[in-house]
């Protein structure tokens, strides 16, 4: 078979190709790895430092979201951390067009959405109360001290029974 035959026949499949949706994309990368090969170039060393170069970028992009959001979160310490606060916050800084490595943005997008958040629940703590039935003090160190007949005895009152369940 004639060269030049032989070069133009390659070229029309090319062109077959790069007009076909499901073959171009395939064809494309083709030709390129087969300029960079005539070029002196390794195409897959080429790809795998894009790849490598595109992690570090990602992961200097996360740290600096990391950063950014600690910063919130030390300057905030009444802020709750749950999944359902942080969504709120991640999407209140990206629809409004902020940079989520940004320290700033969180802090203005706290100001904005505070009252939905879920907020720090406030517990009261009492002293626990304690009930001395048939002269038994009902608590948990003093039921540990009773013997095996001794609680028996004390079980048979239903009061007893009530303060014992009562406890936490």
């Amino acid at each position: 078979m004639n060269a030049a035959y032989e070069v133009d026949l390659n070229r029309f499949e090319s062109t077959v190709r790069l007009s076909h949706p499901s073959s171009a994309p395939a064809e494309l990368a083709r030709i390129v790895d087969e300029e960079l090969r005539r070029a002196g170039l390794n195409p897959a060393a080429i790809r795998q430092a894009a790849a490598r170069k595109e992690e570090r970028e990602k992961e200097a992009t996360r740290q600096r979201i990391r950063s950014a959001a600690s910063q919130f979160l030390q300057s905030h310490p009444e802020f709750v951390q749950c999944e359902a606060n942080e969504q709120l916050m991640f999407e209140w800084i990206v629809k409004n067009d902020m940079k989520l490595d940004d320290p700033l943005a969180y802090g203005e997008a706290y100001a904005n959405i505070q009252e939905t958040l879920i907020q720090p629940t406030k517990r009261v703590r009492t002293a626990p109360r304690v009930q001395v039935i048939d002269g038994v003090e009902i608590s948990h160190a003093a039921l540990d001290r009773l013997t095996a007949k001794e609680l028996e005895r004390l079980c048979m009152n239903p009061r007893a029974v009530a303060a014992i369940n009562a406890l936490r």
